[in-house]
């Protein structure tokens, strides 16, 4: 009896340090890419309840100040290994003023969903009445 319930126990411990081990953990992966005075960063973290999460942000690196108009959101995501993603951004236009080494994060984080492997986004803005896109792909798994 008293070798069943040793073995049993080994079994159960093992199964737990399995499945310990098994649990997947994502460090986070960041990148960035630049357009002129822009650049556009990506974040994709996990949260404290260890949802995969997307932080992003325009950064200003010009000396002057300067006015950009943007719909929402500002920085379009896509998950999936589409080569030509769609974006739909809305005709809102919503306007900032940016200074020098300003960061810009207008979208709320936003958690993923589904297991693809790669993330499109798309910055979409207008300065001083001319279009502008940044783009990157990041590989997130």
């Amino acid at each position: 009896m008293r070798r069943k319930l040793r073995f049993a126990l080994f079994v159960v411990v093992c199964l737990l340090v399995g499945t310990g081990c098994d649990q997947k953990t994502h460090t986070p992966v960041s990148k960035e890419t630049s357009a002129g005075d822009f650049i556009l960063r990506v974040k994709v973290e996990n949260d404290d309840n260890n949802k995969t999460v997307v932080l992003r942000e325009l950064i200003y690196t010009g000396n002057e100040p300067v006015q950009i108009t943007h719909g929402i959101p500002l920085v379009s995501l896509q998950q999936g290994d589409k080569t030509n993603p769609e974006f739909a951004i809305s005709a809102v236009e919503i306007n900032k003023t940016l200074t020098q080494d300003e960061s810009y994060s207008y979208d709320p984080p936003e958690q993923l969903q589904g297991t693809q492997k790669k993330l499109h986004a798309l910055a979409v803005f207008r300065v001083n009445g001319e279009d502008r896109s940044i783009g990157l792909e990041i590989d997130i798994r």
